[in-house]
């Protein structure tokens, strides 16, 4: 009978030393890593005054639960960027790299050029080797400022310049005629006197 009782209690100790340990690690084996993602910071506009407008990038963090080994995650953005970090335009599916160890990547959007970009959505798309988490989007927002500009300054045409230096007179073209009238007078008066006394 003890010998019976000793058999029982020897393969429950090891019953529970197998759940305790062989049943973790091999649930831990079987876990697949989950991914989420967050906006990070917000894109920018900055009009210009008679210039294109500058731009900043925004950007957002991709979060994973498990990061004992590299993991590639795909992700799709669409709405306002016209560029991602120089790859494909916006709407189509793009991949980021996980390190070994390392749980979050971070990655820049950049806004199109214009004040008319708009807020860019984030989703992770499922993979083979995670599963999208909650949440699996996130909004990368774009702050946009126009500055008030003043009017360009009005240049004066040439027929409205004013004028400068000495301005032209007729008072010597005047004179001089007047000049000649009385001279021709005295020439035709003495001629005259001529006659007469002829």
């Amino acid at each position: 009978m003890r010998r019976a009782l000793a058999l029982v209690g020897m393969v429950a100790v090891a019953a529970v030393a197998w759940l305790s340990f062989a049943v973790p690690a091999l649930a831990q084996t079987q876990l697949q890593t989950v991914v989420t993602v967050s906006a990070t910071s917000p894109m920018a506009v900055h009009g210009q005054c008679f210039a294109e407008p500058t731009t900043e990038p925004g950007s957002f963090t991709l979060h994973r639960t498990i990061a004992e080994a590299p993991l590639t995650v795909t992700y799709h953005i669409s709405g306002g960027p016209t560029d991602l970090n120089s790859d494909p335009v916006a709407g189509e599916d793009h991949a980021v790299q996980f390190p070994q160890g390392q749980a979050e990547v971070t990655v820049e959007v950049h806004p199109g050029g214009g004040l008319d970009t708009e807020t860019a959505t984030v989703e992770v798309v499922d993979g083979e080797a995670y599963n999208a988490g909650d949440p699996d989007t996130g909004d990368v927002t774009v702050n946009k400022d126009t500055p008030t500009c003043a009017s360009p300054t009005t240049v004066a045409t040439p027929d409205t310049l004013a004028r400068t230096g000495v301005r032209p007179t007729t008072a010597p073209l005047t004179l001089t005629g007047i000049v000649m009238v009385a001279l021709g007078a005295v020439l035709l008066a003495g001629a005259a006197r001529r006659r007469t006394a002829g």
